[in-house]
């Protein structure tokens, strides 16, 4: 066989994952929740998939795109993910109500999580980066079934975003890595907030049956949630 033939064809097999027999395959989700302002997100389809978000009753479309909460209580939006995902990315533009546009006393927060908990449940029962308004984020962990205070949540790290945009939509990336067990954080597409980590090293392990976004403390009529994507390895 001609070399340079050859070197074409090794380089296509890689690029589809086929080298060594494995069929690598990523799922993408998106959505920019570009519909009819009012309704309710739960059981709308994600994007143009067929996948179906579920969501509490107070997560609502918001005018021009994205979501919002009608009142300020806990809310959460996700995607069922499925068993044999090698690692998960999820994204979204967020940006937390100021407590004056809220009439809150403190400020609420909006965040990303992953895990497999009741739907009510705003820390996923597992991995939850959480923003408030001024752009202070925690990375929390919560081993603990069913404990929707968060009582017993692990706090990884906590700091500020520098890229943070206060009147503006900012991007909020996690990973998942389910083969090393490791997760990744950032903002505004290249600012490194945290990891890769080994939740291994806190005697952590993540199920991460689920991923989406929650928040508490946004009731406004602004969207405080706008375009979200789910990137799916197996």
């Amino acid at each position: 066989m001609n070399p340079s033939i050859f070197r074409r064809l090794v380089l296509g097999l890689a690029c589809l994952g086929m080298i060594g027999g494995a069929v690598a395959e990523t799922l993408t989700f998106q959505d920019a929740f570009d519909r009819p302002a009012g309704a309710a997100l739960n059981a709308q389809k994600v994007g143009a998939s067929q996948a179906a978000w579920e969501a509490t009753p107070n997560v609502v479309l918001a005018a021009g795109g994205g979501i919002r909460a009608i009142d300020p209580g806990a809310f959460v939006g996700r995607l069922a993910l499925p068993a044999d995902a090698v690692e998960v990315t999820i994204e979204a533009d967020i940006q937390p109500a100021k407590p004056e546009t809220t009439g809150a006393k403190s400020p609420g927060w909006i965040g990303l999580g992953m895990g497999n908990s009741a739907l009510g449940n705003p820390n996923f029962d597992g991995l939850l980066v959480l923003v408030y308004p001024n752009g202070v984020y925690s990375v929390v962990f919560n081993p603990e079934k069913g404990d929707v205070r968060s009582a017993k949540a692990v706090m990884l790290k906590s700091g500020r975003i520098l890229s943070w945009k206060v009147d503006a939509m900012n991007r909020l990336k996690v990973t998942h890595n389910r083969t090393t067990e490791s997760i990744s954080v950032f903002a505004n597409a290249d600012e490194a907030l945290f990891g890769p980590f080994a939740l291994k090293a806190k005697s952590l392990t993540l199920n991460g049956a689920y991923g989406g976004f929650s928040g508490f403390g946004q009731a406004s009529e602004g969207k405080t949630v706008g375009g979200f994507a789910a990137r799916i390895s197996k």
